[in-house]
């Protein structure tokens, strides 16, 4: 006897195999994502896997219209994605179509089952390959300058926690009237924007020496420092150079041409007054590339002779070292460019904490010790006048006892 075609059988059957059909489309994108994954995992921190929302909306959809359970297992932490996947120990089919459609959901449930597996396996190494390449990237640190090695971020991490934060509060408009004399590392108060370049007189690779001869372009032209000072007439100068020639200059050359450059401002403009800046640290990545020199040893002299400098010629010293260093006593890292020589922002801004700070100390005291010098010249100038009022008080009385005794003797 003929028997009419079971339209539920075939119903089941199509589902069957759209199942199947999205499963094995889940398992060719996440292929392509693992390997798309292995040419880019360098360059990417988070694993990103193919967005397959639409495939599970899908199946959601068939798992109410045929009673086929889908399990969807929550998500795993950070860097692991756990794929939902159509489990065959789950699936049921209503009894009074289970006799009909046997072969059916044999067949399907075998390859949802081959499918689950794939699925995991490639879900499992995605995550490894996930987890290897984050630790990876977590310990490197890039650098701009391949010619410096790179630092360590833990040895980065322990000193940069255990130096206390310097202050990066400073007033802007308190350097309104001064000007900065530097190399390529002065350029960046104006590349910055902490200063208008009428504030700035620097150019890359100028060192003591070269600074009294070198002209710079400017925003009044292409001029020495006499002629940017007469065109501003600071209120202060800061000079800040010696990064540029410490591995060749000696201490004495640069501390002469360091004096003459002071006499250039002062002649110049007799009322600026000129502050010198120690020469920043170094990292010790940058330090190990110079050959023949300890870079930092060098530094450290360097800034020691200035500091003599700026005490017997009576000029403020600020030791911009000090705030810039770590416990080791190189450049903080927190502050360094990946060169180890050039400032990040938050450098500009300590230095210019400090700075704004030893000026105002250094002018309150001197404000002081004016005003007594003042006093003491004040109160001398009195008492020499009290003690010629007397004096000639005295020698009135006298002349007019000499007169009176004259007279007297005349009467007689």
């Amino acid at each position: 006897m003929n028997r009419k075609p079971n339209k539920g059988a075939k119903r089941r059957t199509g589902i069957g195999a759209r199942i199947t059909a999205y499963s094995a489309a889940v398992l060719l994108l996440l292929t392509a994502a693992g390997c798309a994954y292995e040419n880019i995992s360098a360059e990417m921190s988070d694993t990103e896997l193919p967005d397959i929302s639409l495939y599970l909306s899908e199946a959601e959809s068939l798992r109410s219209e045929e009673n086929v359970t889908v399990t969807t297992v929550s998500e795993a932490p950070e860097e692991e994605t756990t794929v939902s996947v159509l489990n065959s120990d789950s699936q049921t089919i209503s009894g009074d179509r289970a006799s009909s459609s046997e072969g059916t959901v044999s067949e399907t449930s075998q390859t949802t089952s081959q499918t689950t597996s794939q699925t995991t396996s490639a879900t499992t190494l995605i995550q490894t390959e996930s987890e290897t390449s984050a630790a990876q990237t977590s310990s490197t640190e890039f650098c701009t300058d391949c010619s410096v090695p790179k630092a360590d971020t833990a040895q980065t991490e322990a000193v940069t926690a255990a130096k206390p934060a310097a202050s990066q509060e400073y007033d802007a408009s308190f350097f309104e009237d001064d000007l900065f004399i530097g190399d390529s590392i002065s350029t960046g108060y104006s590349l910055y924007g902490f200063f208008s370049e009428k504030n700035v007189f620097a150019k890359v690779g100028l060192n003591p020496s070269t600074a009294l001869t070198k002209t710079v372009s400017t925003c009044y032209g292409n001029i020495g420092v006499g002629g940017m000072v007469s065109y501003t007439t600071p209120k202060r100068a800061y000079i800040m150079l010696g990064s540029n020639g410490i591995q060749w200059l000696s201490i004495d050359n640069m501390i002469e041409c360091t004096e003459k450059l002071v006499n250039i401002i002062t002649d110049v403009s007799p009322d600026t007054e000129v502050v010198i800046i120690s020469v920043p640290p170094v990292t010790p990545e940058y330090d190990s590339t110079v050959e023949d020199v300890v870079v930092i040893d060098k530094i450290n002299r360097y800034n020691a002779s200035l500091n003599k400098f700026c005490r017997d010629n009576d000029l403020l010293f600020c030791d911009a070292a000090s705030v810039l260093k770590n416990e080791s006593g190189y450049f903080d890292y927190a502050f360094a460019e990946a060169d180890g020589m050039h400032f990040k922002p938050a450098a500009y801004r300590t230095l210019l904490s400090k700075l704004q700070s030893d000026v105002m100390d250094y002018e309150s005291a001197a404000a002081e010790e004016a005003a007594e010098t003042e006093a003491e010249e004040t109160e001398e100038t009195t008492a020499q006048t009290e003690e010629t009022d007397v004096t000639s008080e005295t020698e009135k009385e006298t002349e007019e006892t000499s007169a009176t005794d004259k007279r007297n003797k005349n009467d007689k």
